[in-house]
């Protein structure tokens, strides 16, 4: 709090005043990708018509939807998978970069699908 008198300010005003600024600062930084953000995505594969099919997405509601609706047991799906990665992502990259990272996750939902046939 100020003494009172006009042009001073106690040290206390200061640092709140210092603690906003770089709370602002750090807020426009994170908005332009400066730091790592975590990519999760999920994914299951399953057959139909006699090709395998992938379903990944950032969303694990769309995945645990299709596997409780009775209809798609025919189709053999997988358990869900989940792959994740720590990333810088400039601003209005996400979406393509997420694409990436879902890329990366259907190798492994592959060998689950083989993994749980050759144990039939």
């Amino acid at each position: 709090m100020s003494n009172g008198e006009p042009g001073f300010v106690a040290a206390d005003e200061i640092c709140v005043l210092r603690d906003v600024q770089i709370a602002q600062e750090i807020r426009s930084l994170a908005a332009l990708g400066v730091f790592p953000k975590g990519i999760l995505v999920y994914g299951l594969v399953y057959y139909q018509n006699a090709k395998r099919q992938y379903m990944i997405s950032s969303d694990p509601a769309k995945l645990i939807t299709f596997l409780n609706d009775a209809e798609n047991f025919k189709l053999f799906p997988t358990p869900i998978e989940s792959y994740s990665e720590r990333l810088i992502i400039p601003e209005g990259e996400e979406e393509d970069i997420t694409n990436s990272v879902k890329l990366k996750l259907a190798p492994n939902c592959r060998k689950n699908i083989l993994k749980r046939f050759l144990s039939y």
